[in-house]
């Protein structure tokens, strides 16, 4: 049931509650006005307006990421035939442009696995977008 409401009175919280008597009747050909109504589930849609928030600019780099690699690990990729030594790379550290090649894997806040035959690059305002050379 819909209510198109932005304040709570006495008045509307009564006229809500026959709204859902009516609709509980068309339902289930009966209903209860001597019951009290109860919300189980309330959703929201709530719009306002906020400060369009200030992107960071990040260092530019060239494709070549190997700045930022931190290390190798031995990592199971079923398209390489199994376990592979593979390149680990600080996502803090890349730069706008870096390009890491799969397999990888990026540290940042989560692991992102870079599959044999992906790329990740790094671009404004520091999304990681991923891409297939399969």
């Amino acid at each position: 049931m819909d209510i198109s409401i932005t304040t709570l009175t006495q008045r509307n919280i009564a006229q809500g509650a026959e709204g859902f008597h009516r609709r509980h009747e068309e339902l289930f050909t009966y209903c209860e006005r001597n019951n009290r109504v109860e919300i189980i589930n309330l959703a929201a849609t709530v719009l306002g307006r906020v400060e369009r928030p200030h992107l960071p600019i990040l260092a530019r780099g060239m494709s070549d990421a190997q700045h930022a690699q931190s290390g190798e690990r031995c990592a199971f990729f079923a398209d390489a035939g199994g376990f592979v030594t593979t390149p680990v790379f600080i996502g803090a550290n890349l730069l706008v442009g870096n390009v890491v090649h799969g397999p990888a894997m990026i540290e940042e806040t989560t692991t992102i696995v870079v599959f044999p035959g992906w790329e990740v690059e790094l671009t404004n305002p520091g999304m990681d977008s991923m891409v297939s050379h399969a």
